[in-house]
């Protein structure tokens, strides 16, 4: 996955510690900058990214990836004194007395700020007070005017060689692991190594889990305790299977290890980064597409808040081979809690959608909307409203929502016609509205149950016409023995108006 691939690339830390006892629930034990800061995309060969307190674990990281170069990239030129400068490979050796070329391993040139540094002296910065610091150790020099004698000055300094002896001694112990703590440095090594494979199984549970809709959480956060709920009970079954998991579980369960990333807090952050992934790798299919259509809906969810749906249609081109076709690819983008469904707010929330993700709304070639006033309004309709921001985004309303309007129009002209569809509610009404008639028309009617049809779904109704076609003479038993055995007069009424319609 997107997120497993960035924690097996950036995740070169020892984890952090946590004070939470892990006999008590499991709950949130890792904050959001920390998850983050584990996971975000530096790059460390480039020192203007370099934090400008540098520890010991990084300092052995950094000395291990080595000062890196790219000499077939375009420096960008600086005007200095009306002369243009700029940065020259040229640069990278230093010519000696008698003619030889030697290459300044520890010159680096950063991308991002246009700079040099000096790879050593940044590492391991001199803290004596009579040793003069250059640049090059601090915010780097863009000096392109005096390089050639500021590196010259620069190299021959004793901050800049003790520096370099520092840098030689490290690199050579590690390489020979004889580094002064090197039973410290194996364990640490181990250790990350753990973290990492801990995390990449949790990501996976986490990932599977959201994939099927599946529900985390139980009645309890307690691990080994019944009805914990499906993640810790996966993490549980990899136990049974998996080294990593089985000592992750057993450090917590010997109270060996504070730190879990087991509770619901890191849950959802994982969630949130995963979806987050995702969600820059749709929105650069989009705009590698260019031209594209946008579908949008409103409906309630379970709460009763109005949610609206944003999704984006596009032609896909990334061919595999020569054979394969072009395809047309819709991506679901988001939900948005709405508090208004006018057409003039929707327009405006989808405007404002697309200007967060940065797709441009002159590209857009078409919208997709029901038949709602709301959205096909000749002046305050979304579909207006963005038409007059884009005259090419043609509004093409659905067809299925269209067609179901039909139906319903045509049949409301006709008295017989909602009369027939009334008394099919009524039959379901009648049935439904109590488990004891409802066991009475189960008793009686075996192949197809009664069906409540949809105002906006007009093929509901064929299922619910079909339950009564083809049992007339079983509904209307199952209609007479309700007659007889209740006490109630309206229903009684009800079913006998009913056997007589039928």
């Amino acid at each position: 996955s997107v997120v497993e691939n960035v924690f097996n690339e950036n995740l070169d830390i020892a984890l952090p510690p946590s004070s939470e006892k892990s006999e008590k629930p499991i709950s949130h034990n890792l904050d959001s900058t920390t998850i983050l800061n584990v996971v975000k995309d530096i790059d460390l060969s480039d020192p203007y990214n370099w934090p400008d307190s540098i520890n010991s674990y990084l300092r052995v990281d950094l000395v291990k990836l080595g000062p890196r170069r790219n000499i077939n990239i375009k420096y960008p030129i600086s005007s200095i004194d009306k002369t243009e400068r700029q940065f020259s490979n040229s640069l990278y050796s230093r010519k000696l007395s008698n003619g030889e070329f030697i290459d300044r391993q520890w010159l680096v040139y950063s991308v991002s700020s246009d700079r040099v540094y000096c790879f050593c002296c940044k590492l391991f910065p001199s803290h004596a007070t009579n040793l003069r610091i250059s640049s090059l150790a601090t915010v780097g020099l863009r000096d392109w005017k005096h390089i050639s004698e500021r590196l010259k000055m620069h190299e021959i300094s004793q901050a800049h060689i003790k520096s370099a002896i520092d840098w030689s001694e490290l690199r050579q112990r590690l390489g020979k692991l004889e580094t002064i703590d090197k039973a410290h440095q194996i364990l640490i090594e181990k250790e990350k190594n753990h973290w990492r494979e801990v995390l990449k199984r949790i990501i996976a549970a986490i990932h599977f889990l959201a994939k099927h809709n599946d529900a985390f959480r139980g009645n309890t956060d307690i691990l080994y305790q019944p009805n914990n709920g499906k993640f810790l009970g996966l993490m549980e079954m990899f136990a049974k299977f998996d080294p990593f998991i089985f000592e992750h579980l057993k450090r917590i369960r010997d109270h060996k290890t504070h730190t879990h990333y087991l509770g619901h807090d890191i849950q959802n952050e994982l969630i949130e980064i995963m979806a987050s992934e995702i969600n820059k790798k749709i929105i650069q299919k989009i705009k590698s597409a260019k031209y594209y259509a946008v579908i949008m809906d409103c409906t309630p969810d379970i709460s009763r808040q109005e949610q609206l749906s944003l999704v984006i249609r596009i032609v896909d081109m990334s061919l595999d081979d020569e054979f394969t076709n072009p395809t047309i690819k819709e991506f679901f983008i988001d939900f948005t809690n709405i508090c208004s469904s006018t057409g003039i707010n929707l327009s405006n929330v989808l405007l404002k959608k697309l200007k967060d993700y940065d797709i441009d709304i002159a590209d857009c070639r078409g919208q997709g909307y029901d038949n709602g006033a709301n959205m096909v309004g000749q002046y305050q309709g979304v579909q207006s409203r963005i038409l007059n921001q884009n005259p090419r985004a043609l509004f093409m309303p659905c067809w299925a929502h269209s067609l179901n309007l039909v139906l319903k129009d045509t049949a409301k002209t006709s008295a017989r016609a909602m009369h027939f569809f009334g008394t099919i509610e009524r039959i379901f009404t009648i049935f439904s509205a109590s488990t004891a008639r409802w066991g009475i028309f189960k008793k009686h009617c075996h192949q197809w149950t009664v069906k409540k049809w949809s105002e906006t779904r007009w093929e509901s109704r064929h299922s619910s016409v079909k339950a009564i076609r083809f049992q007339v003479k079983e509904i209307i038993d199952a209609l007479d023995e309700i007659n007889e055995t209740t006490n109630d007069s309206m229903i009684s009424s009800e079913t006998n108006s009913l056997t007589a319609e039928m």
